[in-house]
């Protein structure tokens, strides 16, 4: 539906995180290696796409339904000569999405569109570059049409404005997620096409009151402890999900920073 692709790029190239809710999930088993993954629902930006079509007859609406599951292994493995003959340079940025699977639900008649990241990693300190792979997977996927980008007067390839990429270690029975500080905003005069492109900021802005920040981790030991005062550990003692506004995230997103102890 070119409707919510022109709508979908905008999201990005803004940051996709201001207008949807995100879920960061890890599940660690007995040798803390496991699952990590970035979910994505994007519906709401779907719903105010449909708003501003209202104009448009539901019956002259081209609805798509899809559900798509796209292993990057597999892809390699089949254009192997193709990506051998590309530039080195090109090479390795695909090397990076070597391991990951991305899901992709749409179903427009229901105002519903979410994306899934994941990967399997066998020690925590793969989880060094895990955010740096997603943003490739999306500008791999979702950021072909440079002619697009510019339209929508963004660059997909600096989708990471709002957050630093997280760090996470472990030492002992203690893990921690490290989020650095964002990078200042930039107060300087806005240009014509900045401009321009406020009336939509504002729009998305309204979405931010319905997006949430959720993290939720599995463990194989019972948590002992959890730093955020809000964060909701399971009946088993083994997991523990916080849920963040994220206009309280962008405003502080020390908000991330977590360290979780773990019983012996």
């Amino acid at each position: 539906m070119k409707r919510f692709f022109n709508w979908a790029l905008t999201g990005f190239a803004l940051f996709i995180f201001s207008s949807c809710t995100v879920t960061e999930t890890i599940v660690f088993n007995e040798d803390m290696g496991g699952t990590f993954s970035l979910g994505y629902d994007l519906s709401s930006m779907i719903r105010m796409s449909n708003e501003m079509d209202a104009s448009i007859d539901t019956d002259e609406r081209d609805f798509k339904k899809m559900d798509t599951v796209i292993v990057f292994n597999e892809l390699f493995e089949e254009y192997k000569d193709s990506i051998a003959s590309l530039p080195k340079e090109e090479q390795l940025e695909l090397e990076k999405l070597r391991g990951l699977t991305m899901t992709i639900h749409e179903d427009d008649e229901k105002e519903e569109f979410s994306m899934t990241i994941g990967k399997d990693f066998e020690t925590v300190s793969e989880l060094l570059t895990i955010n740096e792979q997603v943003e490739q997977a999306f500008k791999s996927t979702m950021g072909k049409d440079k002619d697009k980008q510019k339209a929508m007067g963004g660059d997909m390839g600096n989708m990471n404005t709002e957050l630093e990429q997280a760090i996470y270690t472990f030492k002992g029975n203690t893990f921690t997620r490290h989020q650095p500080k964002k990078v200042q905003e930039d107060t300087t005069e806005p240009t014509d096409e900045e401009a321009f492109q406020e009336p939509m900021d504002s729009e998305l802005d309204q979405l931010t009151e319905e997006s949430f920040y959720i993290i939720t981790y599995s463990f194989p030991k019972k948590i002992k402890s959890v730093s955020h005062k809000d964060a909701q550990i399971s009946k088993d003692g083994k997991s523990f999900t916080l849920s963040l506004p994220w206009d309280a995230v962008d405003k502080d997103n020390a908000l991330l920073n977590l360290t979780i102890a773990l019983e012996k």
